[in-house]
């Protein structure tokens, strides 16, 4: 997983995602002031250990969440 671009870790309320679910945890709890589920999350299992490689056509997809406007 690790390596490969995969982030298999999706937040319900928006775009971010992440490789690890602790991650998720704190970005649903900061960002979206809400308490985390790990019920409704579908990561995967992580695969035995594989050397990384880069994408076949040497992009990696953007996974970054917009910044928030911050209302007064």
């Amino acid at each position: 997983m690790e390596g490969h671009g995969e982030r298999p870790f999706q937040c319900q309320h928006c775009p971010y995602s992440s490789t690890q679910k602790g991650n998720l945890k704190t970005h649903v709890q900061s960002v979206h002031r809400l308490a985390f589920d790990s019920r409704l999350q579908q990561g995967r299992p992580r695969p035995p250990s594989q050397p990384a490689e880069d994408p076949p056509d040497g992009s990696l997809q953007d996974h970054s969440v917009p910044e928030a406007t911050v209302l007064d």
